[in-house]
């Protein structure tokens, strides 16, 4: 009933009872039935439904069947019409391909991150076994980091500082070149596990393309509130290898624009220019 709300339709036609769809081509397809006698088919067709109460259409999904019903001589005497709105499916569909859109893109970063931090761990040690011991307490770390991600944030700190110190660990203990600071600061509870998720994305880029790439690249990151409770974070690289833009946005940086998106006084804004790759949050802060 989606479809058609408690729109009365016994007694009368399409165009009377829902104007909406003679106007979207629906009549048109029925009386191309009725002239070929030719069923139509039609998959995951979208349908604008106007609402009464409503000041935009809603927008269904739809599998169309309109079947010509015909006497012994093959004349049409009318035509079965039968629709099924799938939007729910249609909805769900799209989410599983933006989970495994997510999925894919994680693995290749947490193999890029593996590959980097193993590759300067070995080259940092002085012995098999340190080096033994060094790979593993970090790839726990790099364990812990993606656990914490993937439980939905129920154990991401509210303090600022602890968040993405957690979200680097493994990073400033790698690398060394990262430095973390400013005032105590409290973030909602919604914004905890996209914020993580945003610096793990800004990491794992570090280290692949950005900052993290040579030794002597540096990471700041800074931040303070102002007086209209908006917490401002600044993340700055310096000695960037190669600063250009991204000729492609991915699904990564899909994640940095979008993951705060929930607030529309929240921003995230990413610069790439001559001292390297810069990223300046605005986050309402925690009530």
């Amino acid at each position: 009933m989606k479809l058609v709300g408690d729109r009365d339709l016994i007694g009368r036609t399409v165009a009377d009872a829902m104007p909406e769809i003679p106007r979207q081509g629906f009549t048109a397809l029925l009386d191309h039935v009725w002239e070929t006698k030719e069923a139509f088919h039609g998959e995951s067709l979208p349908v604008l439904i106007e609402r009464p109460d409503a000041q935009e259409p809603d927008l269904r999904y739809v599998d169309f069947i309109h079947q010509p019903i015909k006497n012994n001589r093959d004349e049409v005497m009318g035509i079965y019409v039968q629709g099924i709105d799938i939007t729910e499916r249609k909805s769900f569909e799209n989410k599983l391909h933006i989970l495994a859109h997510e999925s894919a893109h994680r693995v290749k970063n947490i193999l890029a991150m593996v590959n980097a931090i193993v590759t300067l761990t070995l080259r940092s040690q002085k012995d098999k076994e340190s080096a033994i011991a060094a790979v593993s307490a970090r790839l726990q770390a790099i364990s812990a980091a993606q656990t914490t991600l993937l439980d939905g944030g129920t154990s991401l700190q509210s303090d600022l500082e602890s968040l993405i110190k957690n979200a680097l660990a493994v990073a400033v203990d790698t690398f060394g070149n990262i430095t973390i600071s400013g005032p105590k600061t409290n973030i909602s509870e919604k914004a905890g596990l996209p914020l993580a998720l945003i610096f793990h994305e800004l990491m794992t880029n570090a280290i692949k393309y950005g900052a993290l790439l040579k030794s002597t690249g540096k990471i700041s990151i800074t931040w303070f509130k102002d007086d209209d409770d908006m917490i401002h974070i600044h993340w700055s690289e310096i000695g960037t290898v190669n600063s250009a833009p991204p000729e492609k946005k991915g699904f990564g940086s899909a994640l940095i624009q979008r993951g705060l998106s929930f607030d529309k006084r929240n921003k995230v804004d990413v610069n790439y220019n001559e001292q390297g790759v810069s990223c300046v949050i605005q986050l309402a802060a925690a009530l």
